[in-house]
C-alpha cells in the first residue's frame, strides 16, 4: 500500500512541478500533463477534475484569459487558468475533435491518483494526495496575497 505523507512541503510542490515538460511536443499524454497543471498549479479538486464537462472550458479572448466555469462543491466555480494550461488545454482540444461530453476523457480519481504518483517518483518525491497537493498550492497562493498586501508572513 502506497502511504501517502501530509502535508506536501514547497520544496516538494515545486520539485513535482519542475519535472512537468514545457512543451505540448514533448509531452506524450496530453491528458495526463493538463491533470497535473489543473492540480498542481491550478490547486482544482480532483473531483472537480473529473466532471468536467467540455462546455466548461472557455477559451482566451480579447476580453479576458481562459478559465474553467463548472459546478464544484459550493456552487458554480470559475477557475482562471495559467496561460500555459490554457495552451495544453487548446493543443489536447485541437487533437480531440470532440464536441460534447467529457472534457478530459476517463479521467476518474483512480487515473488521476495514479497520473499523479508516477508524476512523483519521476520527480523524486514521495506520492502525495491529491488533497495535498492542493492544500499546498493554496497554501503558497495565501502567501502571495500576504506578500501583494505588504503583510509579514
Amino acid at each position: 500500500m502506497n502511504i501517502r505523507p501530509e502535508p506536501l512541503s514547497a520544496e516538494h510542490l515545486a520539485a513535482l512541478r519542475g519535472a512537468l515538460p514545457s512543451a505540448p511536443a514533448t509531452m506524450p499524454d496530453l491528458r495526463a500533463a493538463i491533470i497535473l497543471r489543473l492540480m498542481l498549479f491550478e490547486g482544482m479538486r480532483q473531483g472537480a477534475i473529473s466532471r468536467l464537462t467540455m462546455g466548461a472550458y472557455q477559451p482566451r479572448t480579447a476580453e479576458g484569459p481562459a478559465r474553467l466555469e463548472f459546478p464544484g462543491k459550493f456552487g458554480l466555480e470559475t477557475v482562471i487558468l495559467s496561460d500555459e494550461t490554457a495552451d495544453l488545454m487548446d493543443e489536447y482540444l485541437g487533437r480531440s475533435h470532440r464536441k460534447e461530453g467529457e472534457l478530459l476523457h476517463s479521467a476518474g480519481s483512480n487515473v488521476m491518483t495514479r497520473t499523479l504518483d508516477e508524476h512523483a517518483e519521476k520527480a523524486g518525491v514521495p506520492c502525495p494526495s491529491p488533497h495535498a497537493v492542493r492544500n499546498a498550492v493554496f497554501a503558497e497562493k495565501l502567501k502571495g496575497v500576504g506578500r501583494e498586501r505588504g503583510e509579514a508572513r
